[in-house]
């Protein structure tokens, strides 16, 4: 359909203009953003262990859902966004997706093994300071890709610490 490939052309010209722009280096996080999809979202509490294990506040942490309708699956404490997230004439028309993605992160999750076209605009989009996810065949969308099985909480985290230790050092 022509208004899809407006659409995309327009995610693609942003996500290439946006990635042109310096991102700062990277300190031990302050804030946390998890992009995931809606059958992760169960794991919510993990990705707030998570954050409490980084010493980040939970007022800080946000988490971004991928749903197939917004208006049938709301989730507290959760920003969710379909689809229709994006005009097909290029912009927004979700408000408070919009607003998480201008907002800076200094950690961003990426807790999706198999990407599509919007989580990679939203993932490319976000200007976090450090982009972390699992092995996927996209990774230029991470800054860091720690290629493990997407269920063992225990040890991303463990890793991801020591990550992040030797990067801020």
């Amino acid at each position: 359909m022509i208004f899809n490939g407006i659409k995309r052309r327009w995610m693609r010209k942003v996500v290439t203009k946006k990635a042109r722009e310096d991102r700062s280096t990277v300190i031990w996080p302050q804030s946390m953003v998890v992009i995931c999809e809606v059958d992760q979202i169960k794991l919510l509490e993990t990705f707030k262990d998570w954050a409490s294990a980084l010493k980040i506040k939970a007022i800080n942490v946000t988490v971004l859902c991928l749903v197939n309708d917004v208006k049938k699956e709301t989730i507290d404490g959760v920003i969710t966004f379909d689809q229709k997230a994006i005009k097909w004439s290029g912009g927004f028309n979700n408000v408070d997706y919009e607003n998480v993605l201008d907002q800076p992160a200094d950690l961003q999750i990426n807790y999706f093994k198999d990407s599509n076209e919007l989580l990679d605009f939203t993932s490319n989009y976000m200007r976090s300071r450090l982009k972390v996810g699992f092995g996927n065949e996209e990774d230029s969308i991470n800054d860091l890709t720690i290629k493990m099985d997407q269920n063992d909480h225990q040890l991303f985290i463990k890793e991801l610490k020591k990550y992040l230790s030797i990067l801020t050092q």
